[in-house]
Formats: structure tokens, C-alpha cells, sequence
């Protein structure tokens, strides 16, 4: 009973609050019915009901637990989630209206996955479009794929400004909580902290930074550029000029200017950019549009490693991201991000006999990428760097598996 009415509190306090959209929100319902042993009629629609009664789905889930065991993690979002044990992956769907009752769950069969790492990059090599994976440990290769590559990472760019922020306050110039003021030129899209605060609200750096990182807040993002620099952006990436998010916003929606910013060199994108200022904010639909590799930021897997390194121990990663066990790591740092047509994560891992391990996959594909089939394979991929086998001989084999 106690458990009934902690999951019905659980979806009514926390899925209106987020407008019903929060992935991570629905990722914490989801982890409390996958706990739970009855379910209140009321959690749920009416079709829901119809479709799958409260009692089924009591068994459904218990079979789950005596079968499979504890839920170690759950990823995925926008209604398709995979909830994994020690050795299966659970897929489900959940979609979750904005007054808080489930209007849609169900239950699929599980499904093992590999738990060797030559086994888990064997998905990722499979992926159609462009693909640059690196793993290593302790800042050596354990394999790689095109780890060099340019490709496009939309706001995954964020950790380049993370650096630059890092350095600024080592250096002195600047300290964390140092304030920064709000103001109405900020507002963009996909800012979902950010973009509510009034003009002249100040916040601080660290405030900032862990808003961009956590919740991928635009604004944030563009804040922090500004007070950084775009310059100093720019030479953690490797690349001038740099747009902000809301300038790449708006190269998407004027189809002439990104043809010229494309076919620039530096000073004229430069002009080009300057030339913004008068552009208003697109609407939200447009920014919909399949992104161009012309006006993406372009980062190769082996930078997002050399650039995490420099930033893995400050305290703004989100907490709880889902890829990497708590129990197993120590500690864990995730810079994720993406655009329509690409989606680029880095994870820095720590673990119990302290080796070091980073992670880094961008997957760019013209007709869009599945957040949820990548994060399927990458689980896996990072489960196996935890199993006690002989890295030595992984090494050589994945190395082997990448040259064919």
C-alpha cells in the first residue's frame, strides 16, 4: 500500500511540473513502477486500462523482478525506454499526459545484450550514415573509428565552451560564482531554464554551467560564450568563427545566408554572423529543420576525450544520465548533445581501481538518428569496460576488428 501511494504522489508531483516532457522525470516514474508491486486505477487513463489492467501489469512488472532481477539503469526518451539488468535489456514505452496519468505502457519481451567489448562495438560499426567512436583508458586507445573526423555535434559544441569557462577561472580572470546578467538578447530555443528568467536576472557561472551541461540550456550556452569569447571558443575547437546556438538558429532559417556562411572563409562567416542582429528568432518549427554540416559545429570524437579530460572533475555533469551504473563507477561525467541528423556523446569514467576511461561516439545520418538505438548500444559498451577480462587482448582484438 505504501508503495501504491509513493508512485501515485511520484507521477502527480513530478511529470505536471516538467509540462510532461521531462525525460529524466519520466525515467524516475518509470524506475518507480518497475519497483512497485500494484498499481492505483487512477495512475492510469482509461484506455490504458482497457489496453493493459493495473493487475497484468502488477505481474508483468513482478515477472521482471523474479526473473531478471534489479533494474540496475534505464535510458532512452521521448516514449521509447530500455530498462536493463545484469545481463537483459527491458524494452518499454511509456508516454505520460500532462495531467500526470499514463496513457500508454507497455512491457516488452527482454532481450540479452553483449557483455564483451568487441561484442558492443560490433552495433556500433553497423550504424547506417557516419560513425566516429574512440574508447580509452587511462588516456590510451582501446579502439577507435574514425576517431579523427569531423562531423557535426549541434550543441555537444558546449564542452568546448566548458573549457574555455574552466580555464578563465583558473587563470583568475573569472570565478565561479561570478554573476552574469540575463538579458532579452539571450532569449533562444531550447532553453528550458534559462528562457523563463525575467531580463535582469543575474546568475552565476556555476549556475550557468551546470544548466548548460544538465539540461542542455541553450541560453546558458550562449551566455557563457559571450562571456568567454567566441575566440576562445573557438581555439579549444579548433575552428573560427564559432556561432552561438541562437546564430545557428538563424543560419537554419534563412537558406541564402547559411549557403554563404557555408562557402566563406572565416572573416566573411564572420560578417555573416554580425549580420544576425537584425534576424528575429525563428519559430520553434523551423529549427526542426534537417541540419547542415555547412553551419554545424564540427568535432572529432578524439577532441571531445582531450577536451573532457580538462574538465571531468568540476561538479556540473547531470547525476543521473543513465548510461553508467553508480554502483559500478566511482564517478562518471557525461557531455551529450545533438541537432536533427546527429547526435554526439562523451562520458568520462572512473572506476574502483581508478583507471580512467572516455568514451566518445557522434553518429551523423541526412534522414535523423534514434537517440533511444544508440543509447542501447551504448550501454553495453560501457558495461563491458567494467567486466574483469584482459584489456590487453581486447585491445588487440578491436583494433584488429577496426582495420578490416
Amino acid at each position: 500500500m505504501i508503495a501504491r501511494v509513493f508512485l501515485w504522489l511520484l507521477v502527480m508531483t513530478i511529470v505536471p511540473s516538467a509540462h510532461a516532457a521531462d525525460t529524466t522525470d519520466h525515467k524516475a516514474v518509470l524506475r518507480g513502477i518497475l519497483q512497485a508491486e500494484s498499481f492505483p486505477n487512477e495512475l492510469f487513463t482509461r484506455g490504458q486500462r482497457r489496453s493493459v489492467s493495473p493487475k497484468r501489469l502488477a505481474r508483468q512488472v513482478g515477472a521482471v523482478r523474479k526473473d531478471l532481477g534489479e533494474v540496475l539503469q534505464i535510458t532512452g526518451g521521448h516514449g521509447s525506454y530500455s530498462a536493463w539488468t545484469r545481463s537483459r535489456r527491458v524494452p518499454v514505452r511509456l508516454s505520460i499526459q500532462a495531467d500526470g496519468k499514463i496513457s500508454r505502457l507497455r512491457i516488452r519481451k527482454s532481450r540479452k545484450f553483449p557483455t564483451d567489448l568487441e561484442g558492443a562495438l560490433k552495433g556500433l560499426q553497423k550504424l547506417p550514415g557516419w560513425v566516429s567512436v574512440l574508447v580509452q583508458k587511462n588516456g590510451a586507445d582501446v579502439f577507435e573509428q574514425n576517431a579523427g573526423e569531423l562531423l557535426s555535434v549541434g550543441s555537444a559544441f558546449k564542452l568546448a565552451v566548458l573549457v574555455a569557462l574552466s580555464a578563465k577561472v583558473k587563470s583568475g580572470e573569472a570565478d565561479w560564482s561570478t554573476g552574469l546578467e540575463v538579458r532579452d538578447e539571450h532569449r533562444t530555443l531550447n532553453s528550458p531554464v534559462v528562457q523563463r528568467m525575467p531580463a535582469g536576472s543575474v546568475m552565476t557561472v556555476h549556475t550557468l554551467a551546470v544548466l548548460m551541461m544538465a539540461l542542455d540550456d541553450h541560453a546558458a550556452t550562449d551566455i557563457l560564450m559571450e562571456f568567454v569569447g567566441r575566440d576562445a571558443v573557438g581555439i579549444v575547437m579548433g575552428s573560427k568563427p564559432v556561432p552561438s546556438t541562437l546564430e545557428y538558429a538563424k543560419l537554419r532559417s534563412e537558406t541564402e545566408l547559411a549557403d554563404g556562411y557555408g562557402a566563406s572563409d572565416a572573416a566573411g562567416r564572420m560578417d555573416i554572423l554580425d549580420s544576425l542582429e537584425e534576424i528575429p528568432v525563428p519559430p520553434a518549427q523551423t529549427a526542426l529543420l534537417p541540419s547542415d554540416r555547412k553551419i554545424n559545429w564540427l568535432i572529432s570524437s578524439r577532441r571531445f576525450c582531450e577536451m573532457m579530460q580538462f574538465v571531468k572533475d568540476l561538479t556540473v555533469f547531470p547525476n543521473d544520465h543513465g548510461l553508467a551504473v553508480p554502483s559500478v563507477w566511482k564517478r562518471a561525467a557525461l557531455s551529450a548533445g545533438g541537432a536533427a541528423g546527429g547526435l554526439s556523446w562523451t562520458i568520462w569514467l572512473e572506476g574502483s581501481d581508478k583507471a580512467e576511461y572516455c568514451v566518445s561516439l557522434t553518429w551523423n545520418r541526412g534522414d535523423g538518428v534514434d537517440e533511444s538505438a544508440l543509447s542501447d548500444l551504448l550501454v553495453p559498451l560501457i558495461r563491458s569496460l567494467s567486466n574483469p577480462v584482459d584489456q590487453a587482448a581486447q585491445t588487440a582484438s578491436t583494433k584488429q576488428t577496426a582495420s578490416q
